[in-house]
C-alpha cells in the first residue's frame, strides 16, 4: 500500500468510527477526513520548506520558518504521559507511561495507520515510565526507566517480538537509568542521559543484540541532562533538549564512525520532556514542560540537518509534555502526553505533515 493509499485509508475509517460514536472520554475518534497525503518532493528541496521569516513581534522572528499542516488523529483508548511510542511495519506500538493520578502503567498497545484503529497487545512485563523505546531488527526495545509512585529506577532490558507476540528479558544495562533516551544505530542500541541513583547521566552504553553485551567506555555526552530525546538520523545519534535543574537547548551528536560527539546548534526554544521525530532530512521537536513557570510549550522547531540550523514550524496545536512520538510515511504521529505541568495525561493524537 502506497503512502497515499495508507493515509486516505485511515481517514476514512478514523471517520466512520466517529460517526458511530458520541466520543467519550478515552474512546476511539477520528482524524480530520479533509486532510491528504503529501505530494512527493523533490530531491532538491529544503527538508524544512523555508518561506520568508515573520514579520517583528511575532514569535521567534529570527528564524526561518518552516511549512507543513497539524491535523486531529484517533485518540488514544486511554489517557497517558511519559510513555514512549515506536513505528514499525506501518503500526505504532505505544508503551507504558503514567495515568493523571501517576500511577505507573504495564499498558501495551497498537495503532495499524492502515486501517486507524487501535489494539490492545500483551503488557509490559512490569509498570514502566519514563524508559527508552526503540526498533531494531524488526524487534522493540525497551529500557530502563521508573515507578513513579516508589521512586524505584530500573536498569532492565526487554524485548517484544511482535510475530512471537513475547516480551522476553535480556542482559540488564550496566546501571540504573531512568528519564533517559535511546535510539537504534548501526545495528547497535545506545543510551544516553537520563537520571541515575547519583548525577545525572553523561555516560554513553551501547548494547548489540548479536552478542547480547552492553558496551561501556563510549564518550560522554558533552551535557549532562535528563528529560532529553535522542533520534537516530543519518547514521549518527542526535540528543536534544533536556534539563538540568533549568530547561537545555542542548543539540549534540554522535557519530559511532569516529567515537565522537559534536556540538551542534542549540534548539531555539530550551526544554525537556518533548516530543522527536525525523522526516527526511530534518528533525522536529515540539512540546515540552517547563517546570520553574509550571507550564507545558505549543511551540515545533526543525533542525535541518544539511545546513546545521533551526526553523519555526506551526506550534503543537495542544500543548503537552511528555509526549510519545512516531513517524510513519512521513506522517509525524505525536501522542499523548500532559496538558499541564507535572501530573496530567492526555489521550489526543495530533499529526503533522511537512509541506512538500
Amino acid at each position: 500500500m502506497t503512502s497515499h493509499a495508507r493515509r486516505a485509508a485511515g481517514l476514512l475509517v478514523a471517520a466512520v468510527v466517529a460517526a458511530g460514536c458520541g466520543a467519550p472520554s478515552g474512546s476511539v475518534t477520528a482524524a480530520s477526513a479533509g486532510a491528504s497525503a503529501p505530494a512527493s518532493r523533490s530531491a532538491a528541496a529544503s527538508p524544512v520548506a523555508v518561506i520568508p521569516t515573520p514579520s517583528p513581534g511575532s514569535p521567534t522572528p529570527d528564524l526561518a520558518r518552516a511549512g507543513g499542516t497539524w491535523e486531529t488523529g484517533v485518540k488514544m483508548p486511554s489517557r497517558r504521559a511519559e510513555n514512549a511510542a515506536v513505528a514499525l511495519d506501518g503500526r505504532i506500538y505505544l508503551a507504558g507511561g503514567l495515568d493523571a493520578k501517576g500511577n505507573t502503567l504495564t499498558t501495551f498497545e497498537a495503532f495499524d495507520t492502515a486501517t486507524a484503529m487501535w489494539s490492545t497487545l500483551p503488557p509490559l512485563p512490569e509498570p514502566r515510565d519514563h524508559f527508552g523505546l526503540a526498533v531494531l531488527g524488526g524487534k522493540i526495545y525497551l529500557s530502563g526507566g521508573s515507578v513513579f509512585f516508589t521512586g524505584k529506577i530500573a536498569r532492565g532490558l526487554w524485548v517484544y517480538d511482535p510475530v512471537a507476540a513475547k516480551w522476553g528479558a535480556l542482559a540488564p544495562m550496566p546501571g540504573d537509568r531512568s528519564q533517559h533516551g535511546m535510539a537504534a544505530v548501526s545495528g547497535k542500541l545506545y543510551v544516553a542521559g537520563g537520571v541515575t541513583r547519583g548525577p545525572d547521566a553523561r555516560s554513553l552504553w551501547a548494547y548489540d543484540p548479536k552478542t547480547g553485551e552492553w558496551q561501556q567506555g563510549l564518550p560522554d555526552m558533552p551535557t549532562e541532562r535528563e528529560h532529553l530525546s535522542v533520534v537516530e538520523a543519518g547514521g549518527k545519534l542526535y540528543a536534544i533538549g533536556g534539563r538540568k535543574g533549568s530547561n537545555l537547548g542542548a543539540n549534540e551528536v554522535y557519530d559511532p564512525a569516529t567515537n565522537a560527539w559534536t556540538m551542534l546548534a542549540d534548539m531555539p526554544t530550551p526544554r525537556g520532556g518533548m516530543a522527536i521525530g525525523v522526516i527526511g532530512d530534518a528533525i522536529h521537536a515540539a512540546g515540552g514542560e517547563n517546570l520553574q513557570a509550571m507550564s507545558t510549550y505549543p511551540e515545533h522547531e526543525v533542525f535541518d540537518i544539511a545546513t546545521g540550523t533551526w526553523a519555526k514550524a506551526p506550534d503543537l496545536p495542544t500543548k503537552r509534555h511528555g509526549l510519545a512520538a512516531a513517524v510513519v510515511d512521513g506522517h509525524w504521529y505525536v501522542i499523548g502526553g500532559g496538558r499541564s505541568a507535572m501530573l496530567s495525561a492526555s489521550d489526543i493524537v495530533e499529526i503533522f505533515t511537512p509541506a512538500p
